[in-house]
């Protein structure tokens, strides 16, 4: 059974053996982790990994769909999501997080930037003006955040919507931020490989459970 899930494993760029698996308490922690037990479910594995391996699937995909309608790649959404697990939030918040930032960009084009951003003294709510994508604009709000003392912080981060564990993010500049990127990036890469045959899983699982 172990050679099975290893060649599932490889397939999709999360080579393992039998002993690193057998350390499977350790390693499904957290969403990262459940890629280990992605694609397992055809060797006729226990209901707890198969149910491992459809969450993964389905967050995977997940994450796919979204990247393609707000222009961040599935990679970034899963590592900002890490990054705020990081900072006292959950995984989740990734995607409302990369809402708000596009949000506040189409906001910024029609300058329609709340009044109370610009009522804390050295930060500029019009800050997003002329970036086009999603991790620039990460970056300069980081970098702009950190400059302010931590109330002058919350007060502007708050007014344009964002949440505490995105103000903690915030606070620690760009590099902070891309550090916690790059350790999720080398920790569990998400690739299109995987997002590919996480898209594949799940429309066939939707196909069974109406077969």
């Amino acid at each position: 059974m172990s050679e099975t899930i290893d060649d599932l494993l490889v397939k999709l760029g999360l080579e393992t053996d039998a002993e690193s698996f057998k350390e499977g308490e350790r390693m499904f922690s957290g969403i990262r982790s459940k890629a280990l037990a992605f694609g397992a479910v055809v060797g006729g594995l226990s209901f707890g990994v198969k149910k491992l391996t459809d969450n993964f699937a389905r967050e995977t995909d997940a994450q796919g769909k979204f990247a393609q309608v707000y222009g961040a790649s599935a990679q970034y959404v899963d590592a900002l999501g890490y990054a705020l697990e990081r900072q006292g939030g959950s995984a989740d918040e990734a995607f409302s997080s990369i809402k708000r930032i596009r949000d506040l960009m189409e906001a910024t084009e029609w300058g329609e930037i709340p009044s109370d951003a610009f009522r804390v003294a050295g930060f500029d709510p019009m800050l997003l003006q002329g970036v086009t994508d999603v991790a620039s604009a990460y970056e300069r709000i980081a970098d702009a955040s950190a400059r302010l003392d931590p109330e002058a912080r919350r007060r502007a981060l708050s007014s344009l919507g964002f949440g505490d564990s995105e103000i903690r993010l915030f606070s620690g500049g760009s590099g902070g931020l891309n550090d916690l990127l790059a350790e999720a990036q080398k920790l569990a890469p998400v690739t299109q490989e995987m997002v590919g045959n996480a898209e594949a899983y799940t429309d066939a699982q939707a196909r069974l459970a109406k077969a």
